[in-house]
């Protein structure tokens, strides 16, 4: 009998033991229960974080996407924009060339004009001249007091010459005026 006390303390024990196991082994649950409770509601709201990041993350695709197309329309037009500006450039170019030949050639117009101008046509055809006592000479041909038929020829030419130039230019003027008499 006393060997079975001692069991039944032992199993007594053992019991006792088991009891409080037990009470542990619950409040361990309750504590675990808490936690998974709380992890669940952790992964709702993670859950939720997460639509609401996927909703975010559609929304800057859709703007990516937006953004590209802006992007390649912008390109487009800057390509275009350059091309066009490429070629006022060229006739910019053609343009400010074209007037300084032009330019260049009425500044040598303008002095071949000038030139002309103060040129006297019968000047350097005839070498008319006069000297100190008063006689002239055309061609060092001597004009004395009186013509003879030779002169009064070239006076002739030179006058009829003279007609015929006005004919053609009215502000065309001889120099001298010839008035020939026999």
């Amino acid at each position: 009998m006393e060997r079975e006390m001692e069991r039944l303390a032992l199993v007594d024990g053992d019991l006792e033991m088991s009891q409080e196991d037990m009470n542990r082994w619950e409040r361990e649950q309750n504590t675990v229960a808490q936690k998974i409770s709380t992890m669940n509601s952790e992964i709702q709201q993670l859950g939720e974080t997460l639509k609401s990041y996927d909703q975010d993350y559609e929304s800057l695709e859709k703007q990516k996407a937006f953004i590209e197309t802006k992007e390649k329309e912008l390109e487009e037009e800057e390509k275009t924009f350059w091309h066009r500006h490429e070629r006022l450039q060229f006739e910019a170019d053609e343009l400010a060339s074209a007037q300084a030949r032009l330019q260049a050639r009425i500044k040598n117009e303008s002095l071949l004009s000038a030139s002309l101008q103060s040129a006297n046509a019968y000047m350097d055809t005839f070498c008319i001249e006069e000297d100190a006592s008063g006689m002239g000479t055309i061609n060092e041909l001597r004009l004395g007091r009186r013509f003879d038929h030779g002169m009064v020829g070239i006076l002739t030419c030179v006058k009829e010459l003279g007609e015929c130039a006005s004919s053609n230019d009215p502000t065309f003027q001889l120099p001298y005026q010839y008035v020939v008499q026999f």
